[in-house]
């Protein structure tokens, strides 16, 4: 990606969050920087839309402008019912503390059942 803005090869590649944008997009890279690059026929209101979408699935109910990042509450459930972690949002300024809490947490939960690979 450096040598694509470097040499301003204008390559077609992937990115999360250019311009700010919540999820990852296709985009062209060059001098000026990413540029988001839909294929045609796709808005970018109906990216937005597909992103939006696929968080949910992942269990991302929204991100707010500051960050906070809303879970869904299926996806919360299920954390408290493995884990015992209870995280129904989460502010940026906390992402290191949870990133610890959750790590810790998952530790216990492979030595009492174990890993599946």
């Amino acid at each position: 990606n450096v040598l694509a803005i470097l040499w301003n090869t204008r390559e077609i590649t992937h990115s999360p969050g250019p311009a700010g944008l919540e999820g990852g997009y296709p985009i062209r890279l060059g001098a000026n920087g990413a540029q988001v690059f839909l294929p045609e026929g796709i808005s970018l209101e109906r990216a937005i839309q597909i992103n939006r979408e696929g968080q949910r699935l992942e269990g991302i109910e929204r991100i707010d402008e500051d960050g906070t990042v809303f879970f869904t509450e299926k996806a919360n459930e299920i954390m408290k019912s493995l884990m015992g972690y209870d995280c129904a949002k989460m502010r940026l300024s906390e992402s290191e503390d949870r990133a610890k809490e959750l790590s810790s947490l998952y530790k216990q939960f492979v030595s009492k059942h174990g890993s599946r690979k």
